[in-house]
């Protein structure tokens, strides 16, 4: 064996054996304890950390493995298309221009076409693309704009 392969053995088997060592230290603590009630809630503080984070990740995985296959359900929840007004001047549609719509999203182009078309405080529509993609509608203009929802 190469001295590299058996240095990096000897310090993964050192470093397991720390780990272990720093948890059996913190279990030595809760047995030294001569107060009972002090030992008791070493005992509990000691079980509670490994038991809280163990619940947290099976709940997430049970959520996620909970919708698992109801990606058609969920999208049909959801609307086919939303209409906001935007408010300022615009002169210029152009990939990546950013769009701050009344509610807070920001929604930027991805289309490379560039549009010349002024307007004021324009109607926008989004609505659901194919292949999970969103396209804009600007009221007035007969042009579909490719968009992603960044914000």
């Amino acid at each position: 064996m190469r001295p590299t392969k058996s240095l990096f053995l000897l310090t993964l088997i050192a470093l397991g054996f720390s780990s272990s060592i720093h948890s059996n230290d913190s279990l030595q603590d809760c047995i030294d304890t001569e107060n009972n009630q002090q030992r008791l809630t070493c005992y509990d503080n000691l079980f509670r950390k490994n038991a809280v984070t163990k619940n947290s990740e099976q709940e997430n995985l049970d959520t996620k493995e909970s919708i698992f296959g109801l990606e058609r359900k969920i999208a049909s929840q959801q609307p086919d298309n939303i209409h906001y007004t935007i408010i300022g001047n615009f002169k210029y549609w152009k990939k990546g221009m950013k769009i701050k719509t009344s509610n807070g999203e920001v929604w930027v182009i991805r289309s490379s076409n560039k549009k010349y078309f002024p307007v004021q405080n324009p109607k926008i529509t989004i609505r659901k693309g194919s292949f999970g993609a969103y396209l804009m509608n600007v009221e007035g203009l007969n042009y579909s704009f490719k968009v992603r929802r960044i914000k």
